[in-house]
């Protein structure tokens, strides 16, 4: 598990920081967030707004454990669960979220914890209320991470008919995405390590003309 969660991170990194830099971008939500540290840990260009969506408990025991140490961006925390997008984009505004500008959507470690029709309508109200070249990362993964959890004892709370990487992908390019995604073969190519053929990273742009803006 401890290269699985090494290699997704790395990559995650390495592609947020390119694409706000390439792009230009200035907004970057970070979807059921819970402990992530990046607004601390990586080195963001300038003038970058991120928006960190959670539970009130997460983001108070976070708030607890960092105390006054200043992130490397402007970061914002705010309320919202990721099964009620529509209250997520009303908080998002509300502390400065512009629709109409490009922004880059992380879910890492989110996807496997939901019914699939209901992965389908989180992608779909993102892609519907979000500016031109906006892109999108998440991590998803199959059955084998369960089995994987189970194997060194941990409890899991995956969703048991949770789809194959391949099926999910094709969910997030209907719901109005156009994006790839890393195999889990790639992965292990690039970094030298085994990650059990269970993680896959996937990676890309919101369609043209999908946004209801």
């Amino acid at each position: 598990m401890q290269n699985v969660i090494a290699v997704r991170t790395q990559v995650i990194d390495e592609k947020l920081i390119e694409w706000c830099k390439a792009d230009n971008t200035k907004q970057v939500v970070i979807l059921a967030s819970g402990f992530d540290t990046r607004a601390w840990r990586l080195r963001w260009p300038p003038e970058v707004s991120l928006f960190e969506v959670d539970t009130a408990m997460i983001m108070n025991t976070k708030f607890t454990a960092l105390g006054d140490i200043q992130p490397n961006c402007h970061r914002l925390a705010l309320i919202g669960d990721v099964f009620n997008m529509p209250q997520v984009f009303r908080s998002l505004h509300a502390l400065g979220f512009d629709s109409s500008k490009p922004s880059i959507w992380l879910l890492e470690d989110v996807v496997e914890y939901m019914l699939p029709e209901l992965a389908s309508e989180m992608f779909e109200s993102i892609a519907q209320c979000v500016g031109r070249a906006s892109r999108l990362i998440c991590t998803l993964s199959d059955t084998r991470l369960r089995d994987l959890l189970k194997r060194f004892g941990h409890s899991t709370h995956l969703v048991e008919d949770y789809e194959p990487a391949g099926i999910v992908l094709n969910r997030i390019n209907c719901a109005g995405w156009r994006c790839d995604m890393l195999l889990s073969g790639e992965l292990e190519s690039k970094f030298d390590v085994d990650l059990h053929n269970c993680l896959y990273i996937v990676h890309g742009k919101v369609k043209k003309g999908f946004q209801q803006l």
